[in-house]
């Protein structure tokens, strides 16, 4: 090899050399931005909240169909019924002089697809998405120690549309959905990168 090539070689060797160590220097500093990202990946962040809704038939209406009612979980499931009503997605037929019936229509049917549905001791159930996160500011990034960080964070829920065009009755004065809410995230570094140990 000429000494001109060999000069060169080393050039370039040592620019790959500079730029690799930049490289990772650069991959083991968590940022704002980078925190942020890996918040608005993670799984828990993105998990919706739901208005859970028993499908009673037949459902008990004594007075007739109002959503006023001492027993909270009666008048969660009616208040559920009337809205899914409205928008096609139940039926309520009279069942006598306070009895009434509720089905899904098949408009229904194809949305209760998509939500989450079991059973539990009050019987079969369906999740109903009304709201998600959506991240307003991540303030700071702390090194607690090598490897391992937090951040603080602001959010807020927000309505995307579907069955609620607002936030379920009983849960309007719940602050989680009414309040900009300020949670601390910790993360982890590995040898791939940063990860999120805690939304």
């Amino acid at each position: 090899m000429s000494s001109r090539a060999a000069r060169h070689w080393y050039v370039v060797s040592a620019a790959l050399i500079v730029m690799t160590s930049g490289s990772c220097s650069h991959s083991r500093e968590l940022t704002p931005a980078k925190a942020a990202d890996l918040i608005r990946m993670s799984p828990d962040f993105n998990a919706t909240a739901n208005e859970r809704f028993w499908l009673t038939s037949p459902l008990e209406v004594p007075g007739g169909l109002t959503v006023y009612s001492s027993d909270e979980k009666f008048a969660r499931i009616l208040a559920t019924s009337l809205i899914l009503k409205s928008k096609g997605l139940v039926e309520i037929t009279a069942d006598g002089p306070s009895r009434s019936r509720v089905s899904f229509t098949e408009k229904g049917e194809r949305e209760a697809a998509t939500w989450g549905h079991g059973t539990d001791g009050a019987g079969e159930y369906w999740d109903i998405p009304f709201a998600k996160r959506e991240l307003l500011q991540v303030a700071g990034v702390t090194q607690e120690s090598p490897g391992i960080a937090k951040a603080d964070y602001t959010y807020k829920y927000v309505l995307f549309g579907g069955v609620f065009d607002e936030v379920p009755l009983h849960l309007q004065n719940d602050s989680q959905f009414r309040d900009v809410q300020t949670r601390q995230a910790q993360f982890k570094l590995y040898d791939d990168g940063w990860r999120l140990v805690s939304p």
